[in-house]
């Protein structure tokens, strides 16, 4: 019997004509095969070259059907961008009656709180005025909804509320005490039964110190208030209630919404919580977490759904050093709900840049038609009274068309027998194309090699252009720029075996079969994958799943189109790639894009010793390796063996050109900036004022670094970690991934006269008891005109005043610190302790200046210098600390965005 063995494969195509007229896993006879053999292997050189003359055009791509497949590839790509990028039309009221979202009005919301008002940071003015704002919009709402023929009961609160939390954040626990932060809340009703089971909507009203905050969070009020306008006035009967939650301290880590969950009334009644957050300006707002079946099952009905289950991974990883008012909702109220986010272009997240006029057009309208019609569903049609809840949910939108979700035990099922199902179509195949069980496995690991390669490839790009030609970050400033960068690199590694194989082959027979053992070898290898990430609880499983379907059924298809024909001498059909990617190209071709959308721009925020530049060039050559759909390793064999060689050869000279390009590329720009946190620092105590410059990204520092130098004439020292946590400390512990120089300023910082006194603390203490060498210490921190208080000691403390939950550490000496929120005329703060032992206690307090940079003027916000920055401020003249910090914002290049802070320090023993 003569049938195709690994040994045997080369010889596959040197049968007569009379053979290959016989599927080559037909028996034949013993003589037969013999003969066959033979007279191929003499035939040889004779048929090759008629077979060369006769049909010179076979080996070319077009007639080989190359061209036609990266065709159909480039079609199916441009189609899932189109639709996954596609947003609706703004919609504008007419009347404030119509009940339908209006991104226009929700514009001029996110203007009067980003531009009107500005930064909006806990404990200023501007939080004041926010709340006034807000109010009066609620009551202009209040009356458009008496005139609802079946009007919903209208409650409004305003809640002050102190209290203490932990908050374990970056593997790092934050005490936090908060005093006099604000929550607006307001609830419409049907009365007491409605009122048991309440559906929360949250946004928050408040910045951080160096943004305005329009879409971070502007876009989540402006959001709010045109529901709440519609809702408002739905001539419906409520199935169940709704509290609309404006918190005004989201930013100091959540403790607005941690006191509404803990602290006030209506907490009792909810039972679901939407969450709108923000850390990008434009495109979709994603769904990123969710913990409810329930829920999930409702956001089928959002007109424009927009979910991947593999943000959720993302977010798991820990590299998002960020989080929402979601963790609240989970951890102190027990609450199931749904977490949304903008995420696209978060390169203007937390600047000065963050400005209404930077959101692009359709995104509010997106995010506000699906939150009004979830909310319409949950509030109308559905009831609240068992909310499922499941953590282990696999859910995605198939390109904005429609909202899948099921279970993630379910998923485990259908990936394991899509998985068992496809392995064993490709060992059924296996004797058609010359290969052994052990050899379909083999061809899969050629697939797995393939990868491995070109991610190296593309490491080795990174650490050439960072560690060789010292330009680190060379591809920041656009999200598409480490495909240009690193696609030479991939693409040659993922085609270097194959590159090998057709160096070693003969014939275009020899290549057919390469491209259909290629093609097996990729539905083994996904097969395999999807097995392990499923194993490994991650929801980028379902993505696999898509690869192993669809490859799945190109084999089905294939068999079926060919039943007749010898596979091992039958190129892949045409219609075989298009099955194969119909469905996965035009969705992994933008979800792979929204991957590196994510991390680009994250990627100048996740600290100094992070290595970006490797973590980009790895996410970048799964990128490609996942939206290339199963392309270039297959065609590549459909390709004459001078055009193969021709194409390694332009990857190697695209390869070097871009190495070269980028050696010189300038990674930031004015709308794609890096972040510098620029602090004044006064102790008080010594009498020492100091500038810290700090980072969080290598690329382009000593630019920054000698700029300042230049502009204040100081020698910079560079601080420890333990330093910078000091100097920083009111972000610890973001503090920990900042690389960190001191300027001493002594000299140079003026004093202003009247200027307000720093913050003083007072202390204290009681003897020491002798049966327990205990004693008691009280302090009291008064801060007027400061805000995010830091106390910090060391000590040996046995018990505080900090509420039950948060204990101090216990067990000898430890460092202790305590952050303090205050909201809007608050300006002190007391604790109480029990410590052991009689040594003095050095305690430190320091404050940072309320409004030394938050003035507003129309002329600053139009000036050529501020408007294309987003800067809508001007430097106080009541402060010591604006005018170095003035000089050194002057200093910096336009392509960096300062992190403002003015700091006081006060020092005392205890």
């Amino acid at each position: 019997m003569a049938r195709f063995t690994p040994e045997r494969r080369n010889r596959t195509f040197l049968m007569s004509d009379t053979l290959r007229q016989r599927r080559v896993d037909e028996p034949l006879p013993a003589s037969a095969g013999a003969a066959a053999t033979a007279a191929a292997d003499s035939e040889l050189p004779s048929a090759a070259s008629s077979k060369s003359k006769s049909k010179p055009a076979s080996s070319s791509p077009l007639s080989r059907g190359a061209l036609p497949v990266l065709l159909l590839w480039a079609v199916l790509a441009l189609a899932g961008i189109a639709l996954f990028f596609r947003l609706p039309e703004p919609r504008t009221l007419q009347s404030p009656t119509e009940l339908f979202f209006s991104e226009t009005a929700a514009r001029d919301t996110v203007a009067v709180l980003a531009r009107d008002i500005g930064l909006r940071v806990v404990g200023t003015d501007q939080e004041d005025r926010t709340k006034n704002y807000i109010l009066d919009q609620i009551e202009a709402v209040r009356k458009l909804a008496q005139a609802n023929p079946t009007p919903h009961n209208f409650e409004v609160h305003v809640q002050l509320a102190e209290g203490t939390h932990r908050l374990d954040f970056m593997s790092e626990p934050v005490i936090k005490v908060y005093t006099n932060v604000t929550n607006i809340i307001v609830r419409l009703s049907c009365g007491p039964e409605c009122d048991k089971n309440a559906l929360l909507l949250n946004s928050h009203y408040d910045t951080t110190v160096v943004s305005p905050g329009a879409s971070d969070d502007g876009a989540g009020v402006a959001i709010m208030l045109e529901v709440l306008r519609i809702i408002a006035q739905t001539p419906k009967p409520l199935k169940n209630s709704i509290i609309f939650l404006f918190n005004g301290a989201e930013e100091t880590l959540q403790d607005a919404t941690h006191a509404f969950v803990t602290q006030h009334e209506l907490a009792a009644g909810v039972r679901a919580v939407l969450n709108l957050e923000s850390m990008g300006v434009k495109g979709k707002e994603i769904l990123f977490q969710v913990n409810s079946d329930t829920l999930v099952d409702a956001y089928r009905h959002v007109p424009h759904p927009h979910a991947a289950v593999t943000s959720n991974d993302v977010f798991s990883t820990g590299l998002v050093l960020s989080d929402t008012d979601f963790r609240q909702f989970v951890q102190y109220g027990n609450l199931v709900g749904l977490d949304f986010a903008y995420y696209q272009n978060s390169y203007l997240y937390h600047t000065m840049l963050d400005v209404e006029e930077n959101i692009e057009a359709g995104s509010l309208q997106h995010f506000g038609d699906n939150i009004v019609a979830l909310t319409h569903h949950i509030l109308f049609e559905s009831s609240l009274e068992n909310v499922g809840r499941t953590q282990a949910l696999i859910y995605y939108d198939y390109l904005g068309l429609f909202f899948v979700y099921y279970s993630f035990s379910a998923a485990t099922i259908v990936h394991y027998v899509l998985a068992v199902v496809s392995v064993a179509v490709a060992i059924s195949k296996r004797r058609s194309l010359g290969l052994s069980i052990l050899g379909v496995f083999w061809e899969a690991m050629r697939i797995a090699r393939s990868l491995f390669i070109s991610i190296v490839m593309a490491v080795i790009t990174a650490l050439l252009l960072t560690n060789v030609l010292g330009n680190p970050m060379s591809w920041f400033s656009a999200e598409w720029l480490p495909i240009v960068l690193f696609s030479g690199p991939i693409v040659h590694g993922l085609l270097h075996f194959s590159a090998r194989r057709r160096r070693r082959s003969s014939n275009p027979g020899q290549d057919t079969l390469n491209e259909r053992r290629s093609f097996l070898g990729t539905l083994v290898f996904w097969s395999i994958a999807l097995v392990g990430v499923t194993r490994a609880g991650l929801g980028v499983s379902f993505l696999f799943s898509f690869h192993v379907a669809c490859l799945l059924l190109g084999q089905i298809a294939d068999t079926l189109l060919d039943a007749d024909k010898p596979l091992a001498i039958t190129p892949v059909s045409l219609t075989t790639y298009a099955l194969s990617m119909s469905i996965v190209v035009p969705y992994a071709v933008p979800s792979a894009y929204t991957l590196l959308m994510l991390f680009v721009p994250l990627s100048g925020r996740i600290g100094t010793e992070a290595p970006v530049d490797i973590i980009v060039a790895v996410i970048t050559g799964l990128a490609v390796f996942v939206s290339q759909g199963y392309l270039l390793i297959p065609v590549f064999h459909r390709l004459s063996r001078r055009t193969a060689s021709r194409i390694m050869t332009l990857f190697d000279i695209l390869s070097l050109v871009t190495i070269f390009v980028f050696s010189s590329k300038h990674p930031y720009d004015a709308m794609h900036p890096k972040r510098i946190g620029v602090e004044y620092m006064e102790n008080v105590t010594s009498g020492d004022r100091s500038i810290f410059l700090a980072y969080v990204a290598p690329g382009r520092s000593h630019e920054v670094i000698r700029a300042v130098q230049k502009e204040l004439d100081v020698k910079p020292v560079r601080r420890g970690t333990v330093q910078t946590d000091r100097d920083f400390g009111t972000i610890f512990p973001i503090s920990h991934f900042l690389d960190n120089y001191g300027f001493n300023v002594t000299e140079q910082a003026l004093a202003i006269p009247g200027a307000t006194k720093p913050p003083q603390l007072r202390t204290t203490t009681t003897a020491v008891d002798p049966a327990t060498g205990e004693r008691n210490v009280t302090v009291s921190v008064y801060y007027p005109g400061y805000v995010w208080t830091v106390l910090s000691f060391d000590a040996d403390v046995v018990a505080w005043s900090i509420a039950e939950g948060v204990a101090p550490r216990r067990g000898g000496m430890h460092h202790h610190t305590i952050r303090h929120i205050g909201g809007y005329g608050c300006n002190v703060w007391n604790m109480s302790m029990t410590v052991r032992g009689a040594d003095p206690i050095w305690m430190e307090v320091s404050g940072v200046e309320r409004d030394s940079f938050t003035q507003l003027t129309a002329e600053m916000h139009h000036s050529p210098r501020m408007s294309h920055r987003g800067m809508q401020w001007k430097w106080s003249d009541r402060w010591a600390s604006a005018s170095i910090l003035s000089r050194v914002q002057g200093a910096l290049p336009d392509w960096v965005a300062g992190m403002y802070m003015g700091v006081v320090v006060t020092n005392a023993w205890v």
